[in-house]
């Protein structure tokens, strides 16, 4: 999807996707794949900047939990993934807390401009402890003896500035 703010706006061709479907990720010390992070982006030149922002539900499965994450871009001359620069690294965290913690992260990446389209998405793993992605499950009590499990789904949100 593709929308314009408004004719005054210097945010402009935002693209956003939202799961439809998911199911909870297991850390591992190998980098994987955030479900809903990959997109083809279309820059066009009149553009300055863009912006990638990555939202995800993460909780810890031990007593704490820390991962590391990273933006790649797909580069069709070698056909391979690669880092889309040193700077795209964040570490993030659980502590020890009492209870199941659990949290929103977002990821945010201010990336040079380019003209065409550019394929994105996002990877993590473990660095240490124990920590699960898409998982946070909230119950919701309906009618004072029922209740409902829902599952926090990721979103993805690119636009341009101008």
């Amino acid at each position: 999807m593709t929308y314009v703010l408004n004719n005054n706006s210097n945010i402009f061709n935002v693209q956003a996707q939202k799961a439809s479907s998911i199911a909870a990720q297991t850390g591992s010390t190998s980098y994987q794949d955030l479900d809903t992070s990959d997109i083809t982006y279309n820059c066009d030149s009149s553009a300055s900047k863009v912006v990638y922002e990555y939202t995800a539900n993460f909780v810890r499965t031990s007593s704490y939990g820390v991962g590391s994450a990273k933006l790649l871009k797909y580069n069709t001359t070698s056909n391979a993934w690669e880092d889309f620069s040193d700077s795209t690294y964040a570490s993030f965290g659980l502590g020890t807390s009492a209870g199941y913690s659990r949290n929103n992260y977002t990821f945010k990446f201010v990336l040079d401009s380019w003209t065409g389209n550019k394929q994105l998405k996002m990877q993590w793993k473990m660095a240490t402890g124990g920590l699960k992605a898409h998982h946070a499950e909230y119950v919701i009590l309906t009618n004072g003896n029922s209740d409902n499990t829902y599952l926090i789904k990721p979103f993805l949100i690119v636009y341009s500035i101008k």
